[in-house]
């Protein structure tokens, strides 16, 4: 096969991180999700709280010592920059596959990106949450709520557009039509087609 990199946006418990990881296993390529967190820890120094802050929110500040004082940087949008320039890297290495991190926005002028959304029904992404964090009904709905508002606003920001918006998405598929396992399946026949040699 061809280069490739696989950009997969997903609405929160709609299974796009399991999905991704059962297409990188299937292809034998990398699969990259909060590796940006531990890149962005390493680049910057910051603390891994403070990072994970920085990766959801806008306006989180970060003091470094410095020889006259402690300086203040604005750490988001130290962590978008970073986040781009490491999605490049990724993507001219090696054939992969990117989960989330507006990597759709960040590829969008290159021949060999593959962009698909995964979403689900809200009451599947619920049931999923619950198995994957054992949590009540309640907490999971809660959380589903807060993680999306979240992303939303993170990835209306980076790219002014919205998360599950059609436009610049190639494939967008319910990962409750056919199951994780057979949602993977179909999107490697896929791209296996398109990146043929």
């Amino acid at each position: 096969m061809k280069h490739f990199v696989i950009a997969i946006g997903c609405d929160f418990g709609a299974g796009g991180i399991e999905i991704a990881k059962l297409i990188a296993g299937k292809l034998g390529v990398e699969y990259y999700d909060r590796y940006f967190i531990d890149e962005i820890v390493k680049k910057t120094a910051a603390k891994r709280s403070d990072a994970e802050k920085a990766d959801m929110k806008k306006g989180v500040l970060y003091g470094m010592e410095t020889g006259s004082g402690v300086y203040y940087t604005n750490l988001s949008k130290k962590a978008i920059k970073l986040q781009e320039e490491i999605i490049q890297e990724l993507a001219k290495k090696d054939s992969c596959i990117i989960v989330g991190r507006s990597a759709n926005y960040y590829l969008r002028n290159r021949e060999d990106v593959l962009s698909i959304y995964i979403y689900a029904p809200k009451e599947a992404k619920i049931k999923h949450i619950m198995e994957e964090y054992h949590i009540s009904e309640k907490k999971a709905a809660e959380m589903h709520k807060e993680k999306e508002l979240a992303l939303h606003a993170r990835h209306k920001q980076i790219t002014g557009t919205y998360r599950g918006d059609r436009y610049g998405r190639q494939l967008m598929i319910d990962s409750t039509l056919f199951g994780y396992v057979k949602t993977a399946d179909y999107i490697c026949r896929i791209i296996q087609e398109k990146f043929k040699d």
